[in-house]
Parts: C-alpha cells; sequence; structure tokens
C-alpha cells in the first residue's frame, strides 16, 4: 500500500508540471518526498495532506487513484444489494446477509460485519414487513449509531436504510440526533444529499402518520440548512414531499404543488420517476 500511495502522488506531481520543492512548500526536505513516492519511507499525515494541497489534489481523488479506482468493500456491498433490491430476491438478500456474518471468521471485523448484516435485514423489511429482525439486533444498532459523535457516510448511509426499525414516535428526535451527529461532515456533498433524502422521506413518512408537527419542522429545518443546494432531484422531491404534506391542511394548494413536481419530472425526460410519484399519490390527485 505505501509504494502505491508514493506512486499515485509522484504520478499526479509529474503530470502537473510540479517539482519536489514545489509539493513539498518547501516546509520539509524534498528527500523525504522522494522517498515517500519510492515507497522507501512514510510521511505523515500532515505533511502528505499540505503535498496533496500544493499540487491540487483532493483527498477522495487521491483515494481513488491509491486504490486504482476499485470501489471500497461497503461501496461493492450497496451495489451487490441493490442488484438484488430491484428487482426483488429476498433469497439472494438473505444469503448476503449471512455472508456477512462469515467474513466476521476470516477477517475479525465483527463490528463492521454485524451492522452491515442489519442493513441489508433492514432491506428486505422494507419489503416484507414480516420479515423478523430481533430487538437485539436493533438494540446492537442503536447502541453503535447513538455512541458515535461524529456521523460520517457510513453512519448515514446505515441510519437512512434502517431508520424503519426504529420507533415511529421518536423519529424527529433521530432525524435531529443525525443532524447534530454530522454538523461537519454535512459539508461534504455526497452526506449532504443523503441527509437531505432522508429529511424529506421523514416529512412523506411523518405526513403520513399525521405527526403533521414533525413534518412541519422537518420541512423547516431543510429550509434552514440546504435553501442554497443546486441538486434538480432533490428540490423536485422536495416540492411533491411538502405538497403531501400540505394535502392536510389545504388539499387543493398541496395537489397544485404534487403535480407540479409530477410534471415537471415528466417534462425533463424522467417518466420512470413521474410514474412512479403519480402512482404513489393518484389516490389523492386524481
Amino acid at each position: 500500500m505505501l509504494s502505491k500511495m508514493g506512486e499515485a502522488f509522484k504520478s499526479m506531481r509529474k503530470s502537473r508540471g510540479i517539482t519536489l520543492s514545489e509539493a513539498t512548500g518547501e516546509e520539509f526536505s524534498e528527500s523525504m518526498l522522494s522517498r515517500f513516492e519510492s515507497g522507501q519511507s512514510e510521511m505523515s499525515a500532515q505533511k502528505l495532506f499540505t503535498c496533496l494541497d500544493n499540487i491540487y489534489l483532493d483527498i477522495e481523488e487521491y483515494n481513488l487513484l491509491v486504490r486504482e479506482y476499485k470501489p471500497t468493500d461497503f461501496s461493492t456491498l450497496q451495489k451487490n444489494v441493490h442488484h438484488f433490491y430491484n428487482p426483488y430476491n429476498e433469497i439472494e438478500l438473505e444469503k448476503l446477509a449471512e455472508k456477512e456474518l462469515d467474513k466476521i471468521k476470516i477477517d475479525g471485523r465483527e463490528q463492521y460485519h454485524k451492522l452491515n448484516n442489519i442493513l441489508i435485514k433492514a432491506r428486505i423489511k422494507s419489503v416484507n414487513n414480516n420479515y423478523f429482525i430481533s430487538d437485539d439486533l436493533i438494540e446492537y444498532l442503536k447502541n453503535y449509531l447513538f455512541s458515535m459523535v461524529n456521523w460520517a457516510n457510513y453512519e448515514l448511509t446505515l441510519f437512512s436504510e434502517t431508520i424503519h426499525l426504529f420507533e415511529p414516535n421518536a423519529f424527529l428526535k433521530y432525524c435531529q440526533e443525525m443532524l447534530h451527529r454530522s454538523d461537519f461532515y454535512k459539508r461534504l456533498p455526497y452526506n449532504s444529499t443523503l441527509i437531505q433524502t432522508i429529511l424529506i422521506n421523514g416529512i412523506f413518512y411523518s405526513a403520513e402518520k399525521n405527526r403533521l408537527e414533525d413534518a412541519s419542522i422537518l420541512i423547516e429545518t431543510i429550509e434552514q440548512n440546504f435553501s442554497q443546494t443546486r441538486d434538480a432531484y432533490l428540490k423536485i422531491v422536495f416540492m411533491i414531499a411538502n405538497g403531501y404534506y400540505l394535502t392536510k391542511f389545504d388539499k387543493n394548494k398541496g395537489i397544485s404543488l404534487i403535480k407540479k413536481g409530477i410534471n415537471i419530472f415528466k417534462d425533463l425526460g424522467y417518466d420512470d420517476i413521474s410514474t412512479y410519484y403519480y402512482n404513489e399519490f393518484k389516490h389523492i390527485i386524481d
């Protein structure tokens, strides 16, 4: 791994025509960086970050280079789950869940694989509400999430995939905890998208359960924290969610917003998405 780290850095540095001296910013010796590039010695994280800044390479881009564009273990798991979720194949999803537990014997990462097992089972339960997940597993999941001071992408993904396992009456509380624990990491675009998706789904969920005060707070939270988002898809879905909430007070105004969102998707050529939301709300808008 050390040689790959050095090779990846050297490749990008040289391709951009940046000298060893320019890369170090003269904050440490060129020979130290040269030894790192050749895989002869390690370099502290602080010095590496300095060098990455000086060759204007983002840490995520550098990570991709080091990994030779191979997906992470968790990304591969997510891809496999999606493959068997759409179209839905419960038998294969159960096999995936069991494989996660089997991996504990191989690499010893009990917590990681056990949480992944719960995530897959939660996906199954989202389709098959009769699917059994023990209280012990749900408690294990809660203890992990709420023992973490900061939620990064893994915790946010885990929360988004399993939130339906938690008590409905505590949904708003959990969302507020999510915002608090992900305050720093939400600056990253992919985390911001995930957080907004969870909050928007929360509006749909709260409105459906007639927890209208919760839905109102979630709407206000999105408007306060993500009003500047450039994600058109999320803006349109938020419009539809807001419309669904409004149907509880002003049916005509709410229906108008829902229809507007559906028609925007249709006009943009996203027929599958517009059809999905039409089918979801045709009992209201027809």
